[in-house]
């Protein structure tokens, strides 16, 4: 397990690296700053958000079976790593920031790279941001119940939005809190769960004959939208491999060590869930941490966590209002007719990039229910993940003079099973949930649409 005080460390890298704060002599991105506990602190911290505390009551649904639901867990850890060693590659090959926006740009198509810029607006950050506070917002209600859910979740997300975009430095002081208090939480829970927690009728791990079928099944591909959305954060962490010492060495190691690290969290704090409640129980539940709580604790103890859970669901909305009109910006900047989008503020921060993310993200949390925008972000995200992963084979054939100071662990087995994963998922979406999969591509051809017409005007101007 990583150290506490790398894990704060990790988190200040996040903002340094990401918003461009300029901390005073605390944090330093100079080239091969950042240690390797330091990076392996920044990936668990970069994970660790609102999906393991709430996909599992719906996973349930799809996967009714506690040594199921370990499983999907455990398969959805091996997804992140084998696309976090993939993605450390293409950092190393192309450090400027910007993600896949910049990469897609550069290895297929601007047009491919503008596209992955508008998605992310909408299921990279409004829609996660949206669920977040849609989560943090059920579990406050649990104790405060004289405020509707809706309010709850649109003060949440009004709230966050107008700190990040009055003063950068409480704004990151905040997320820095809220981060390690979230980790703080869910190693209590764990705790807690197997010293006082017991055992519910009929708990067991072993097999039943329909379970093997169960496993290759696509609903079982399906619920594993549920656990990408829990593990979605590893594509970031792998965007400092410039920054690290030793990057050959210590990246895939960092990428390993930390992202085992939540999939060990990941795993207990699902254990207690399974162990704790049956799975009639746990199916189609949001709040499922309050109902474990509750059964541990009893009503108070059990408010008493709700409480601490909502606040630590605040860390996610935060995080994502900070985060994600950088990229907005940066695609606003590059895109002609679209240049508004990355005009900063008095204080240099991209304020209608951070409006325009404020809009979408309350119309999805008056228009759209949880499960309906985690299978939405979940699916969208993997599709841009695959062409992602995709391009470390790409760019290797288009530069074949190049030579490489990190290669992807395992290549070409690592690459190529994240890629059949996300496919047998993706696949498997759009045959059991066609809704979801037209929603996906409907967002991309909206962004087509406005890259055609952006990129016509500029043609015109020039």
């Amino acid at each position: 397990m990583v150290k506490f005080q790398e894990l704060i460390f990790g988190c200040l890298v996040i903002i340094k690296k990401y918003v461009g704060l300029p901390q005073k002599g605390q944090v330093s991105l100079a080239r091969g700053q950042v240690g390797f506990r330091t990076a392996a602190a920044l990936v668990v911290a970069n994970i660790i958000g609102t999906g393991i505390f709430t996909t599992t009551g719906f996973l349930s649904s799809d996967v009714p079976s506690p040594i199921g639901i370990l499983i999907a867990w455990a398969l959805g850890g091996v997804l992140a790593l084998c696309g976090a060693l993939s993605y450390g590659e293409l950092a190393a090959a192309m450090p400027q920031s910007g993600g896949e926006y910049h990469y897609l740009s550069k290895i297929y198509h601007p047009a491919l790279g503008f596209l992955s810029g508008f998605v992310s607006l909408f299921a990279g950050f409004a829609a996660p941001i949206a669920a977040s506070a849609t989560a943090f917002a059920k579990h406050f209600h649990i104790v405060a119940p004289m405020i509707p859910e809706p309010v709850a979740a649109l003060l949440i997300i009004i709230l966050m939005t107008f700190l990040h975009t009055w003063d950068l430095h409480i704004g990151s002081r905040t997320q820095n809190v809220f981060t390690v208090a979230k980790i703080t939480l869910i190693i209590g829970f764990i705790i807690c769960g197997f010293v006082f927690g017991k055992a519910s009728a009929g708990f067991s791990l072993s097999f039943r004959g329909d379970e093997f079928s169960m496993l290759t099944s696509g609903k079982f591909a399906v619920g594993l939208i549920y656990i990408s959305f829990a593990y979605s954060g590893w594509n970031a962490a792998a965007y400092i491999a410039g920054e690290v010492q030793n990057p050959e060495r210590n990246v895939p190691k960092s990428l390993i060590l930390g992202t085992g690290t939540v999939m060990v969290l990941y795993l207990l704090l699902n254990l207690v869930f399974v162990y704790i409640l049956t799975i009639p129980e746990m199916q189609g539940q949001l709040a499922i941490g309050d109902l474990t709580a509750r059964a541990i604790f009893g009503d108070v103890g059990g408010s008493i966590v709700s409480t601490l859970i909502a606040l630590a669901l605040v860390s996610s909305v935060s995080s994502m209002v900070m985060a994600g009109p950088r990229i907005t910006a940066a695609m606003g900047k590059d895109t002609q007719g679209l240049q508004w989008l990355g005009k900063n503020n008095k204080r240099g921060l991209p304020l209608n990039a951070f409006l325009i993310q404020l809009v979408i993200a309350i119309t999805y949390v008056l228009t759209a229910s949880f499960e309906d925008t985690l299978r939405y972000i979940g699916f969208t995200l993997s599709l841009f993940a695959f062409l992602t992963v995709l391009g470390v084979f790409v760019y290797r054939v288009k530069h074949p003079e190049w030579i490489p100071k990190y290669k992807t662990p395992g290549y070409p087995v690592v690459p190529a099973l994240f890629l059949v994963l996300s496919a047998w998922i993706v696949i498997y979406t759009i045959i059991e949930n066609y809704k979801t999969a037209i929603a996906g591509f409907g967002t991309i051809a909206l962004g087509l649409v406005i890259y055609m017409a952006t990129n016509q005007h500029k043609n015109k101007t020039t």
